[in-house]
């Protein structure tokens, strides 16, 4: 686990110091990515030694975006897919109407940009998503990215269950690598 606590230290210098100043133009975002199989032990430490750590690096307004209950809510909140709790549909059907719904709500990019409108005046920011195994295989978290990049503002802190190379990545590392990020791998 000391790996990744260097990881996420790295990450979150790159972050702060991003704040101070930016001549590129890139946007205050990095991917602290790690092996799939860590992925429970990822989120243990989550309060227990990544909070601590964004707090010792000065920020001061810090919110955890789950995607997994991104994901729970837009399948109970759907008014779409309440026939499918019915017996008489079949899995498959069940599985392409949720993902129907995730993609067509924008809930993830939705989440997202209203978190960041909320946190925009606050002092320090920082937004952590976590739990983007959970966005398999209905979003992908670079979609996002590509279509928002400009829009963001406020400091993210993603992670990234899967694997990297320079500015590509996998997510869980089956899908093909995608190379769209313009953001920071760690």
């Amino acid at each position: 686990m000391a790996y990744y606590e260097n990881k996420i230290d790295d990450a979150l210098k790159f972050l702060l110091r991003h704040q101070l100043t930016n001549p590129m133009g890139d946007k205050p975002i990095v991917y602290v990515v790690y092996d799939p199989s860590e992925a429970i032990e990822m989120e243990n430490i989550l309060n227990s030694v990544i909070m601590p750590k964004v707090k010792f690096w000065g920020f001061k307004t810090i919110d955890v975006i789950r995607m997994g209950k991104v994901i729970d809510e837009a399948i109970k909140s759907s008014k779409n897919l309440k026939w499918y709790s019915s017996d008489r549909f079949k899995e498959k059907m069940l599985f392409k109407g949720i993902a129907k719904e995730i993609t067509d709500s924008k809930c993830m990019s939705n989440i997202i940009l209203d978190k960041q409108k909320e946190l925009t005046e606050k002092e320090k920011p920082l937004i952590i998503i976590s739990e983007l195994e959970m966005l398999h295989p209905f979003e992908r978290i670079g979609s996002f990215e590509n279509d928002h990049y400009n829009d963001i503002q406020v400091p993210m802190l993603i992670l990234y269950p899967g694997t990297s190379k320079v500015f590509a990545r996998s997510l869980l590392g089956v899908n093909e690598m995608d190379r769209s990020y313009r953001s920071k791998n760690f």
